[in-house]
């Protein structure tokens, strides 16, 4: 079943084709999903290793499910919709992560249809734009940039620090 609804918003998030919006250079295409795993929700714990589900559909709107217990095959609600340079910031800074482009050898861990074990500190990514999709698993431990990006999304469902 969870491949099935990865299939699913995977299908979402390129389904816009792979034109680039004409004032900030986003692909018009960009979409976003990221699932931080986590067994549970510690107190204290920095909000980029918060066990949640990040969605960030072409259109701008951004779903966010958070807590223990959330994985890939699930499905938030609707949080709110970014405006055109919320979603530029993102675009930004999932670039200059890395996300956007196939991972270097030694980066990705586990494929997203294998769960780590165990599956704390790890967060699968899924990013979409110019009609190409880019999967992996990231060990945010040794991700800076990518904790960044999950903040981000963080800040903008406004979940607390």
């Amino acid at each position: 079943m969870p491949g099935f609804l990865l299939g699913v918003i995977a299908a979402s998030l390129t389904a816009c084709g792979a034109t680039r919006h004409p004032v900030s250079g986003v692909p018009g295409d960009f979409g976003l999903a990221i699932t931080v795993l986590a067994s549970r929700d510690e107190p204290g714990r920095a909000r980029a290793q918060r066990p949640a589900q990040y969605i960030l559909e072409p259109d701008g709107t951004l779903r966010v499910a958070v807590g223990a217990g959330v994985d890939p095959g699930t499905f938030p609600p609707r949080t709110r919709r970014l405006d055109p340079r919320q979603v530029e910031r993102l675009w930004t800074l999932v670039e200059s992560a890395g996300l956007a482009s196939d991972a270097p050898s030694g980066d990705a861990g586990p494929g997203p249809s294998a769960v780590p074990s165990p599956p704390d500190g790890w967060a699968y990514v899924d990013v979409a734009a110019s009609g190409q999709r880019h999967q992996r698993a990231i060990q945010l431990e040794s991700s800076p940039a990518a904790q960044g990006v999950i903040d981000e999304l963080a800040s903008l469902a406004w979940i607390r620090p």
